[in-house]
């Protein structure tokens, strides 16, 4: 039973003994690395055209990491500039005044407003 046991703890210590090494490389650390990840997304949804990173790479604030294709974007600029071309005619509409046919419809309006006003206060007399 000795020479079983002398053997089991001959064989531990060289195990133990590999372990330690005099070795002077720097290169290897023994330890724990933490992370924070960092979920991106655009604010806008649309097709991606370019990807300028991959998974794993490194990226600092600020750099561009895809971009989407910006035909929506163009529409939506060409619809409200449009709207503005709308607004500025109606502008330029109603500061030229009435036309003298809608004034002319306008004065009627007025005088039926009026007559039903007369008839109104001559029934409740």
């Amino acid at each position: 039973m000795m020479p079983r046991f002398a053997s089991i703890a001959i064989l531990t210590a060289l195990a133990g003994l590999s372990a330690c090494t005099d070795s002077r490389d720097e290169t290897y650390h023994v330890g724990y690395v933490e992370a924070e990840y960092v979920y991106v997304a655009p604010s806008q949804s649309g097709w991606l055209e370019t990807l300028n990173v991959r998974e794993g790479d490194a990226v600092a604030a600020g750099d561009l990491l895809f971009s989407l294709d910006q035909d929506q974007q163009r529409l939506r600029v060409a619809e409200a500039e449009g709207r503005v071309r709308q607004a500025g005619a109606q502008v330029r509409d109603l500061s030229t005044g009435a036309r003298p046919a809608e004034i002319a419809a306008l004065q009627a309006r007025l005088e039926e407003a009026r007559a039903r006003l007369a008839f109104a206060e001559s029934e409740l007399e």
